[in-house]
């Protein structure tokens, strides 16, 4: 033990030991805060974890400071794998959410634009291609980004049209549902925030922030595609491909089975000669 205490105090990197097995797999945990101004306890955050989780079996939750738990589940499927930090390197200040951008001509609706317009909402995570083979399968824009859950919410933006012509682009964000209609602070209660109510940018008699602002979440475009009878090219190729290696297996099997009736059949083909054989030796011989 001196020895241990004289090498870290020297400054020296020390080699430390995984968690064993009977721990539990580090793929079935998961870090994360609630974030509200109120203080929650393990009971309440439990009942929101399993309405918004679905009944996970064998789920243990503890405490990791102000509003921050462990969430110890059974299986990793239940989980989502988590970057190789500790908890206190764990960044609660930023928020991963789809976001929809609603109020955009057609000829503006693409991915290079959603991924333009991400970068000044939060971080890029992933920008949706509106288009299909061709096809258009959204009337907007959907991007998924990083956002800093310490700064108000971004409402929209002003774009400019081909004629010159200034137009405001909305943002909705996908199941968000705790943020202050005051000034658009999530996790922040409405009712003990004392800011001034912030106006809208376009309308400024009407609140900046209110519910429109969080809309539900929606289906991948791919399953969109797929609902409207559209496959991508790779996919069909894939497919192609798959049944392809399909048939030949299934050709190769039948092969095999013609092989071994044949050399069944060979084979009855062969007694019955021996048979015959050893039935005229049993004449002659008579």
């Amino acid at each position: 033990m001196e020895g241990i205490e004289n090498v870290a105090m020297e400054g020296d990197v020390l080699d430390l030991e995984d968690s064993p097995a009977q721990h539990g797999d580090t793929d079935q945990k998961l870090v994360g805060r609630v974030l509200t101004d109120k203080v929650l306890n393990t009971v309440t955050v439990r009942k929101m974890i399993l309405n918004m989780w679905g009944d996970s079996q064998g789920l243990v939750i503890t405490n990791a400071g102000p509003n921050s738990f462990i969430l110890n589940f059974k299986s990793q499927e239940e989980t989502r794998r988590a970057p190789n930090l500790s908890i206190d390197e764990v960044n609660y200040n930023q928020l991963p959410i789809w976001v929809q951008i609603h109020g955009l001509p057609y000829d503006k609706i693409n991915i290079k634009n959603a991924e333009k317009i991400g970068v000044i909402v939060g971080r890029v995570i992933s920008a949706e291609d509106p288009f299909v083979e061709g096809n258009m399968l959204r009337s907007f824009l959907k991007v998924k980004m990083e956002i800093n859950v310490q700064a108000p919410l971004k409402t929209g933006f002003w774009f400019k049209r081909n004629d010159r012509s200034h137009s405001w682009t909305e943002l909705k964000y996908e199941k968000l549902y705790n943020y202050c209609y005051k000034y658009g602070r999530i996790g922040h209660d409405k009712r003990a925030c004392e800011e001034e109510l912030v106006r809208s940018l376009v309308n400024p008699e009407i609140p900046r922030y209110g519910p429109e602002l969080t809309t539900p979440g929606l289906r991948l475009i791919e399953n969109e595609a797929k609902k409207s009878g559209i496959r991508r090219r790779k996919e069909e190729q894939n497919n192609w491909a798959r049944e392809r290696s399909l048939q030949g297996k299934e050709w190769l099997k039948r092969q095999a089975q013609k092989d071994r009736g044949k050399s069944d059949l060979a084979g009855v083909k062969s007694s019955q000669t021996s048979a015959s054989g050893k039935s005229w030796d049993r004449s002659a011989n008579s």
